[in-house]
């Protein structure tokens, strides 16, 4: 006599095994969202330590110019000033970009945890926006340029809006540019700055590519449009609809042979309505 098998119910097995995942999932979040609170804070430490050094370093060297030109050659730090000269200011540099690099890793951590980045009407540090973007296209870059530059605005204000869309603009701004250098000995300088008389913070993405001729300057926020053979997508027409969200505007200038430049303006918020953090 044959048994008849009653077929296996794996409905409950499907169940554990989507918990389990579920569990993960909430596991990582958590892991990300912690590490990038024990990150950020004594990166902070050095970003603001860095900034206020830059200041002093500004105000200090005329005075170090002075006297090296009265009395001659002197040491600074173990090396004499001629040797010191401009490097002071590169180091300062170098620890502040590097600062904010680390700032969009922490954004990067953020977004995968899902426990920040989603608070339209929130303060939003551009610099540390920019830093974000520079690190989502990290390994993106090198393929298309061996010369960016990134020169973080040591005042720049905060704006009001979502980190995650400006991140967003500014990455299909960014990927615009490279991929409109015909080599990578082109280059591509990224800028932020502060606009006291229209009271906004700008982000300027300049390359050396091919430019775009004055005809065609008025189509280039249409989607799908591209000067490209491989075609285009909706990269500039998402990024001005965000940057308009924002109530800001994107301005571009741009001269055959010579590069393109995109500026972004974001209305920065007023001094009254900033929280002492």
């Amino acid at each position: 006599m044959i048994e008849k098998q009653t077929p296996t119910d794996t409905t409950g097995l499907k169940k554990a095994e989507g918990l389990s995942s579920l569990s993960h999932l909430t596991l990582l979040s958590d892991m990300a969202s912690g590490a990038a609170h024990k990150i950020n804070n004594p990166n902070q430490v050095i970003l603001s330590n860095a900034l206020l050094l830059t200041r002093m370093w500004l105000d200090i060297s005329p005075i170090l110019a002075g006297y090296y030109r009265e009395n001659g050659d002197f040491s600074v730090g173990g090396l004499s000033y001629e040797q010191n000269t401009g490097t002071i200011k590169k180091l300062l540099d170098n620890i502040t970009e590097g600062a904010y690099r680390i700032n969009g890793i922490v954004e990067n951590m953020r977004d995968l945890s899902g426990s920040e980045g989603t608070d339209k009407d929130g303060p939003v540090d551009i610099n540390a926006v920019v830093g974000s973007v520079l690190a989502f296209l990290g390994k993106d870059i090198p393929g298309h340029t061996h010369n960016l530059i990134c020169k973080y605005g040591g005042s720049v204000p905060p704006v009001k809006g979502n980190a995650l869309d400006i991140k967003q603009a500014l990455i299909n701004i960014l990927r615009n540019a490279l991929q409109a250098l015909p080599d990578k000995q082109c280059g591509v300088i990224v800028s932020t700055f502060e606009d006291r008389e229209a009271g906004a913070a700008v982000i300027e993405i300049a390359d050396e590519g091919k430019g775009i001729p004055e005809y065609l300057l008025q189509r280039v926020f249409e989607p799908f449009f591209t000067t490209r053979i491989e075609g285009g997508g909706l990269g500039l027409s998402l990024a001005r609809k965000i940057v308009s969200d924002h109530k800001g505007s994107i301005d571009i200038r741009s001269n055959p042979g010579v590069g393109t430049s995109v500026i972004v303006r974001i209305p920065a918020i007023r001094i009254e309505d900033r929280s002492p953090a």
